[in-house]
């Protein structure tokens, strides 16, 4: 019997590696990267490599364990630092441009367990398609600035851009709704002095809005009549001297506190007018 296979020998073996699990056998893979998951196990770290196969300062006997035990494998596996270089404090500029600082970080095996170095080529890869997109970009902006513009359409008079750009308030202010149903929901509030301004049925320039009251179960649709930049808005025909405004939200600030004059064109006679404050809106 050689001396190296005695039985004591054996024991002594056993001792020192304690109590070994089967699922602690190694199943050799040529794989240095303890950042990957092995290909046996499924597992990052040591577990299941092959650990310093052609080490000098081995003996035969820790060789052949190292092949066969996971644990001894982590004991004898040699620490390494390395500098990993990474993007860093990366800042998005306008949602097209990303710039990162390159940083240095000494890191050993076990650090590398926790940042796998497989992700930085990726962090990097990202920065770079980044950047060259907003170039990209760039590139498209100036040829559409440089290029002729004699295919557009010409921009829209000053009036219109003054009465477009104004101020409405959601709260009264409903858009494109349709006289039907704008007046559902004046009355679903049922509310004396319940209104909104919505735009105008007909859609021209000269009368833009209306604006629709409720008062005694009765809905009055008035019109809203834009007189130019310098005139403004006046409300109904503007045929006898209404008073102007310089905005739709101005005409309903006012007649907050104002009574509005209703006039019901399906009256006849001398009766008087009915008189309502805008007091509850109807809006979104």
């Amino acid at each position: 019997m050689r001396a190296g296979n005695s039985a004591d020998n054996r024991v002594a073996m056993a001792d020192a590696f304690g109590s070994i699990a089967r699922t602690e056998l190694i199943y050799l893979e040529d794989s240095p990267d303890y950042c990957a998951k092995n290909l046996s196990l499924g597992l990052p770290g040591t577990e299941g490599r092959e650990c310093v196969q052609h080490g000098e300062s081995l003996t035969q006997w820790e060789r052949r364990s190292c092949r066969r035990l996971c644990h001894e494998c982590g004991l004898r596996v040699e620490e390494r630092r390395t500098e990993i270089v990474s993007s860093c404090n990366c800042k998005f500029h306008w949602c097209c441009t990303v710039k990162c600082e390159n940083c240095s970080q000494n890191m050993t095996d076990k650090d590398l367990k926790k940042f796998p170095t497989a992700q930085l080529p990726l962090i990097t890869k990202i920065c770079r398609d980044i950047n060259q997109n907003n170039k990209q970009k760039k590139a498209m902006f100036h040829r559409f600035n440089t290029q002729q513009m004699d295919d557009f359409p010409p921009p829209p008079p000053v009036e219109m851009n003054v009465m477009m750009g104004q101020d409405m308030d959601p709260r009264w202010y409903v858009g494109q709704m349709s006289r039907g149903e704008a007046e559902v929901s004046l009355r679903q509030m049922n509310r004396d002095g319940t209104f909104l301004v919505r735009d105008s049925s007909k859609g021209g320039s000269e009368q833009p809005y209306t604006l629709m009251v409720l008062h005694q179960q009765k809905v009055y649709n008035i019109q809203i009549r834009f007189l130019g930049n310098s005139n403004g808005y006046s409300l109904g025909t503007g045929l006898n001297g209404i008073e102007n405004f310089s905005s739709v939200m101005e005409i309903v600030a006012h007649h907050m506190k104002t009574p509005l004059i209703l006039i019901d064109g399906m009256e006849h006679g001398a009766r008087p007018h009915r008189q309502c404050c805008l007091m509850h809106p109807a809006g979104f």
